[in-house]
């Protein structure tokens, strides 16, 4: 019977491994995704991307940025279309140029007032 079990809780921590993607969008600062959303946490600044990159989340559609991020990198959400809502802490003080270009189904940012620059093409 415990071997059973321990087989069985093996499976099930794989299969929530399996489930989540994660990703270096900085030095400091990774993303996650579980399901349709990606939550962003750690310290400092996201990268930056260029315009020739493809959406590199699928099929996102919340963005949780945690406390500690200090920035939002270029291009960094571009071509997300699925993408509907994104929270911004107060850590964060830039937003990237074309940050969330071509984001055409974004319905909801507050952007806090800590953010001092927003790059061309935020949105």
């Amino acid at each position: 019977m415990k071997t059973k079990t321990l087989i069985l809780a093996i499976l099930l921590f794989s299969a929530t491994m399996a489930s989540a993607q994660t990703s270096n969008l900085g030095p400091n600062v990774k993303g996650v995704i579980e399901g349709e959303t990606l939550t962003i946490s750690g310290t400092g600044n996201m990268n930056d991307y260029s315009s020739t990159s493809s959406s590199r989340f699928g099929n996102i559609t919340e963005v949780i940025i945690e406390e500690g991020v200090t920035s939002i990198g270029d291009y960094v959400f571009c071509n997300c279309t699925s993408l509907t809502t994104v929270t911004i802490p107060n850590t964060v003080t830039s937003i990237g140029g074309a940050a969330f270009q071509n984001c055409i189904g974004l319905t909801s940012v507050t952007i806090p007032n800590t953010v001092t620059s927003i790059g061309s093409n935020a949105a």
